[in-house]
């Protein structure tokens, strides 16, 4: 078993300890914001002494949290007014690309402490400094109070990311290349901050994996779901308890309208036209059956049938395939596609195919992580090592120097 040791490091905000084991430090559970109930996060603030940074960072208040399990097998810890990050470096790091992992769920759900979400390869293959944050979800995150109250989760990511960008070059990141990376709402997300760059963005690069760009929300919809929630919780959210926040979330989660708490942007996907000035790069890509096991899982058909098949079509083009294939349009038009890829591959025999999320256990994790995953269906171990290798390169390659030459697994 490898020894772990303690380690320190010193930041603008103050000096804290974290662990070293494999030669990797990990600084955790970094409070970098603080937040009250549907109010726009504030800046974590300075400390004297040495900060704890041994333990898990706490996630965003949610329904089933106990099937996480974040590393170590620790239960996760639900905090409604701290918003965490946890920072992952070699030992000897000094001026690295840093890769900031913005986790999915619809926007209801996950964690990026997450066991499954372990950076270790991604930092062993790389050389690579990785971020990983947490944000707020659910109505707690995206309820639509009006104009200047919305958008709190959203709010907080730009909030890590500027963190990440004063903080990280103590680490042994570069603050001046920093590469976002997120799947499915994480990848969504991606294209919100995107949207909302105003001034020099706090990222050079991105990668957009399966993100649902045809759920794109506007006011109209966030005043409609709003509305719905009001009245299902039929009390003043500000002061309703926890637990019946999250249980009409998760009502609204079953009307299968898309996504009801999301970001709202009234403008869309938009690309700010000074972007292009700042040499901005973005990498984005889809599976052939992204919405296979939504289906499966709606109506219990999958590829195999017919019927699945042709219903796996429809809404993997209508959520994901096409919106994406027009923004890398949009991105190229204005510059700032550095790539895109298509995942066609799947274990041969699987009832999923090449489904939402088959990229995740090849860059996060480990094997034993993923193993017994459906979409998987039995892959040996040393097939997983061939592919997870391909996707690591790949995707560090692109965060050192923006460099793609497609992606063949």
């Amino acid at each position: 078993m490898t020894e772990i040791r303690t380690t320190t490091v010193r930041t603008p905000l103050g000096e804290m300890m974290g662990t070293l084991e494999g030669g990797i430090r990990a600084f955790r559970g970094i409070c970098y914001a603080r937040c009250r109930r549907f109010r726009h996060s504030e800046p974590g603030k300075a400390w004297e002494g040495v900060l704890d940074a041994t333990r898990p960072g706490t996630i965003c208040p949610q329904n089933n949290c106990e099937r996480l399990v974040v590393s170590r097998g620790e239960p996760p810890v639900m905090d409604e007014e701290r918003l965490c990050l946890s920072v992952y470096a070699p030992e000897k790091a000094e001026g690295l690309p840093v890769m900031v992992w913005i986790h999915g769920g619809s926007y209801l759900h996950g964690g990026s402490e997450e066991q499954r979400y372990g950076c270790e390869r991604l930092i062993r293959t790389g050389n690579v400094v990785a971020v990983k944050i947490s944000y707020r979800l659910g109505a707690l995150g995206y309820l639509y109070l009006g104009p200047d109250r919305c958008n709190f989760g959203l709010g907080d990511q730009i909030l890590a990311l500027e963190w990440v960008r004063d903080n990280i070059a103590s680490f042994g990141g570069d603050p001046e290349n920093v590469t976002l990376f997120g799947q499915s709402a994480g990848a969504h997300s991606i294209a919100a901050i995107i949207s909302c760059c105003t001034g020099t963005p706090p990222f050079r690069r991105a990668i957009l994996q399966s993100p649902p760009l045809g759920l794109v929300q506007n006011r109209a919809q966030a005043e409609k779901y709003g509305d719905i929630f009001r009245k299902r919780l039929d009390r003043d959210p500000e002061k309703a308890g926890l637990k019946d926040i999250l249980a009409v979330q998760e009502s609204m989660k079953k009307m299968n309208e898309g996504l009801p708490f999301s970001p709202v942007l009234d403008e869309g996907l938009d690309i700010p036209p000074s972007l292009p000035l700042f040499g901005i790069s973005v990498l984005i890509g889809c599976t052939s059956h992204e919405a296979s096991p939504m289906i499966e899982k709606a109506t219990g058909l999958n590829i195999n049938n017919i019927a699945g098949r042709l219903l796996c079509r429809i809404w993997s083009h209508k959520i994901f395939i096409r919106p994406s294939r027009a923004y890398a349009d949009r991105l190229e038009s204005e510059g700032l596609l550095g790539g895109r890829y298509h995942i066609r591959w799947h274990p041969e025999g699987s009832p999923l195919g090449s489904c939402h999320s088959i990229d995740l256990p090849f860059l996060l994790g480990e094997y034993d992580d993923w193993k017994e995953a459906r979409m998987l269906c039995g892959l040996s171990r040393e097939e997983y090592d061939r592919i997870s290798g391909v996707f690591l390169k790949t995707w560090t390659d692109f965060a050192r120097d923006g460099s793609f030459n497609g992606l063949d697994i």
